[in-house]
């Protein structure tokens, strides 16, 4: 016994129309949206709690130290720099203009060298710890997303978020994780420095 099937092809395999196609892309681009800013909340959320609970491992997990320490070594070292050549050029004091070659020689090594002992996940652990009021998760909102002024994306891989002072935290999407990779330090702290 044998069946034919007395049907087409092509009616079998319907096209869909022009506005189902832009709609399903529309829907594909809202949900991988949606995706990309949760999980980007997502990253900033699990920091924050790994912050306020000490949990080192977490800590590690989404800061890339290595990036965080170069910039905070640039941003200090600069600062301290630019205080020495002004001070050094200001005065025609021999004692000033050797202090600010012992500040070009060494400075940048004691400055690499404290940025390297405290920029770890414990010691970023310890140092919040003592700031754990904008890192606090509660249930009435969540620490750091109520404390920024401005969040902005500055690439499909990178974010920012601003803190009042002027204090910014630079986000990347690294190794399929968002990872803290530069803390802007506020140009008044930079001046302090300097002063």
């Amino acid at each position: 016994m044998t069946y034919r099937v007395s049907r087409d092809v092509n009616t079998l395999i319907s096209e869909p129309s022009e506005g189902s196609v832009k709609k399903r892309i529309s829907f594909i681009v809202l949900v991988f949206l949606v995706a990309y800013v949760g999980y980007a909340w997502f990253s900033v959320r699990a920091l924050a709690i790994g912050v306020q609970k000490g949990d080192i491992d977490a800590i590690g997990d989404h800061v890339d130290f290595q990036s965080v320490r170069a910039s905070l070594k640039e941003q200090i070292t600069a600062a301290l720099m630019a205080k020495a050549i002004h001070d050094s050029s200001n005065k025609n004091d021999a004692g000033a203009q050797i202090g600010a070659g012992l500040m070009a020689t060494f400075g940048p090594a004691m400055i690499g060298n404290f940025i390297d002992g405290y920029a770890t996940p414990s010691g970023i652990a310890a140092f919040m710890s003592t700031r754990s009021e904008a890192f606090e998760v509660r249930g009435d909102g969540f620490g750091p997303m109520k404390f920024f002024q401005h969040a902005s994306i500055v690439s499909p891989t990178r974010f920012r978020l601003s803190y009042g002072g002027g204090t910014s935290v630079v986000f990347n999407f690294e190794d399929w994780i968002w990872k803290l990779t530069d803390i802007r330090v506020p140009q008044n702290l930079l001046d302090k420095a300097r002063s």
